[in-house]
């Protein structure tokens, strides 16, 4: 058995806390300098003589019951945190919600029709998949069944775009998917990643691409990227403005977050529920984090509260203090080392020690008094 009973469960929420965020940790670390301060300030009653160590262990664990309720509200505060680009979303999309439940007729059949050339588009696949295979896959050398190459594929999906056959292009765009697991080259990955972009669905690769390629640009090229992204309907760039004006310093609003703020509105219905989705689970993540310090903090403080260490003075040592506070301290410069009538300054003789003044020869003068 361990000699602390606590270590084990320390040491648990103590891997705990490592792999959690750093958002809560430095209010979980005032805390724990919060409570040292005060214990400190208990332990040198206890060695003078001031308290008892029963009554020092009575008010350590009520200064710990104190912090430990202020620390459970700040981590329950993160899950309701007010978050302004997530209540911004989430009031956009329960608008756009609204507005479908009381569409007009108009409306209703435009959605019709997207979903009947959806249907078409789907049906094409499967009539035309020999006429496309045979354009895209070849016999290897040794033998074996044909299969579809990368240069095919890209070529296909090229000519498909430029002959305006979204039956083949999407054909290309699956095919293509389906053979990015089998390649390791970057330069092949990204022109896969190219090819199969859908304006209307969310690659997180495509979207990372977006938003390493804006980080770091100027106000005016970033509007621009927004203004294209929203006019586009481009659901990977719009995510990808999103996330950079959320990673922004909260202080600061350039001109650029507020038209991205105000084209919510306009974005795509897949950015929108991938944006929604990545905002709740990074709330979730925080307080769970937030939960995670606090419970690391207050498993120290609650070892550090049982005082395990501190002794009470015997009473040799009280009289032998007593006897020090009864003489008087010895001046600044002055030698004590045989003076026994003299002594060290104590922690109370700085506390009420009084700040020298400058003191002016006569009124009126600029002049400071010789010493």
């Amino acid at each position: 058995m361990a000699l602390n009973p606590l270590r084990q469960s320390l040491q648990d929420a103590g891997m705990r806390a490592f792999d959690a965020g750093d958002g809560f940790k430095p209010v979980a670390d005032a805390a724990i300098d919060d409570f040292r301060a005060a214990r400190a300030d208990l332990e040198r009653k206890v060695r003078n003589g001031e308290l008892t160590l029963r009554t020092a262990r009575s008010k350590a664990v009520e200064i710990a019951g104190r912090l430990a309720g202020e620390l459970a509200r700040r981590a329950d505060e993160r899950k309701t945190a007010h978050r302004p680009f997530f209540d911004r979303l989430v009031a956009t999309i329960d608008h756009r919600r609204k507005v479908r439940a009381s569409q007009p007729i108009e409306q209703l059949q435009r959605e019709t029709n997207r979903m009947i050339a959806k249907l078409l588009v789907e049906q094409q696949l499967q009539n035309r998949s020999r006429e496309f295979e045979a354009k895209t896959y070849v016999r290897s050398v040794i033998g074996g069944d044909p299969a579809p190459t990368l240069d095919n594929l890209l070529a296909f999906h090229e000519a498909a775009s430029d002959a305006g056959d979204e039956a083949a292009r999407e054909w290309a765009r699956r095919k293509l998917e389906e053979f990015r697991p089998h390649t390791l080259d970057p330069e092949a990955q990204a022109k896969i990643d190219s090819a199969c972009d859908r304006p209307d669905a969310i690659n997180p690769r495509i979207t990372r691409r977006y938003l390493d390629a804006i980080r770091d640009r100027s106000p005016e090229t970033l509007e621009e990227f927004v203004a294209e992204a929203v006019r586009t309907k481009d659901a990977n760039a719009c995510a990808a403005a999103y996330l950079a004006a959320r990673a922004g310093d909260e202080g600061l609003r350039p001109r650029w977050v507020r038209v991205l703020l105000d084209s919510l509105g306009e974005f795509p219905d897949a950015a929108l529920e991938a944006l929604r989705k990545l905002e709740a689970e990074t709330a979730s993540e925080e307080a769970q984090a937030a939960r995670t310090h606090a419970d690391f903090a207050l498993r120290k403080i609650e070892a550090e509260a049982r005082l395990a260490d501190l002794q009470p003075p015997t009473p040799e040592e009280i009289r032998r203090q007593e006897r020090l506070a009864g003489l008087a301290p010895a001046a600044p410069g002055e030698a004590i080392g045989l003076a026994l009538g003299r002594r060290g300054m104590l922690p109370e003789d700085f506390e009420t020690e009084s700040t020298p003044t400058l003191e002016f020869e006569g009124e009126g003068s600029n002049e400071f008094t010789q010493f």
